[in-house]
């Protein structure tokens, strides 16, 4: 239990759900309506999937390790405060995860004879952990960073499948719509994850600014204080809204109000109920039920994918 509470085990579940559910929700539906669900390339995006969540996995131990003296103040319940678990014991889990992360990254570039795959998987593993080693204690860069790459893992399917399609159709992949209705759909995934996570990010760091503070961490809300915080963080909904906005007029050929309800009351209203509570906190922890509301957002954010599927599946299949 100690080894799933170090690796975030909730975390990683989150990430294989909505990998999954772009795969089999809107890779292989998108595939299929073009006579192409033989072409789904179901083993590949299995390895992404074991790599991915290596790689996370190896992150979050890593990040523990480094914050170690800052998690006895601000999270004194984690795995090392709580002398669940030793730093050295910590640092050779990191390395058998990432190692087995690199080995699934290695087999996936075979598999689609990709180079750029073959350094794709260790730079992410060097992005984390010079992440935890010094970016995080740096204003927004290190949030930025996070956020991009969970992004990266919604958008990196429809990549492998992208590379995976042009091996057997060559330059005539892009003599069809397919690959920009891939990049396009999985593309508002990322998007949106990006958002919520950078905003998740910031009110973790706000959370956090009394352990950073004592620790020489110099955070956004430690260097430029909660307020500044709190507007970035509202400017940050405002953005995700237009996301929304414009995923429903512009990015799909079609609109539908099963939809678009569903994302107001599953996304839009609960954009809205977290701007109310960034508004209204004052004090670090006060910024925690914001915190458990994006949790909930990147669920119910991530489902559409389903909606998506069945008014595909029903009336209005992309061609």
């Amino acid at each position: 239990m100690d080894l799933l509470r170090l690796i975030r085990y909730k975390n990683l579940l989150l990430i294989l759900l909505i990998q999954l559910l772009m795969v089999g929700a809107i890779i292989a539906p998108l595939l299929a309506s073009y006579g192409m669900s033989t072409d789904v390339p179901f083993p590949e995006l299995a390895v992404l999937l074991f790599s991915t969540l290596l790689l996370a996995a190896g992150g979050y131990s890593i990040n523990d390790y480094f914050d170690h003296q800052t998690d006895r103040i601000n999270q004194p319940k984690r795995v090392i405060p709580a002398n669940k678990m030793n730093l050295s014991q910590v640092l050779k889990i990191y390395r058998y995860l990432t190692i087995s992360a690199l080995l699934f990254g290695f087999l996936l570039a075979w598999m689609l004879k990709s180079l750029s795959w073959a350094f794709f998987i260790p730079a992410i593993a060097a992005l984390l952990w010079y992440y935890s080693a010094k970016l995080k204690r740096m204003p927004l860069l290190g949030n930025i960073l996070v956020a991009a790459l969970s992004a990266l893992s919604i958008f990196s399917t429809a990549w492998v499948t992208v590379t995976h399609l042009q091996l057997n159709y060559h330059d005539l992949l892009y003599e069809t719509s397919i690959p920009g209705e891939l990049f396009r759909l999985i593309s508002f995934f990322a998007v949106f994850a990006f958002l919520l996570n950078l905003i998740r990010e910031l009110v973790k760091d706000a959370e956090d600014i009394e352990g950073d503070k004592l620790t020489g961490c110099s955070t956004l809300p430690v260097v430029a204080g909660l307020t500044i915080t709190r507007y970035l963080c509202l400017a940050l909904l405002m953005l995700s809204l237009l996301i929304i906005w414009w995923f429903l007029y512009s990015i799909i050929p079609y609109t539908h109000w099963s939809g678009a309800f569903y994302l107001l009351v599953s996304t839009v209203l609960p954009l809205f109920w977290l701007g109310f509570l960034i508004i209204k906190a004052r004090q670090p922890g006060e910024f925690r039920k914001a915190s458990d509301v994006l949790k909930v957002l990147m669920v119910s954010g991530s489902a559409y994918a389903l909606v998506w599927l069945l008014n595909f599946n029903n009336h209005f299949p992309i061609i």
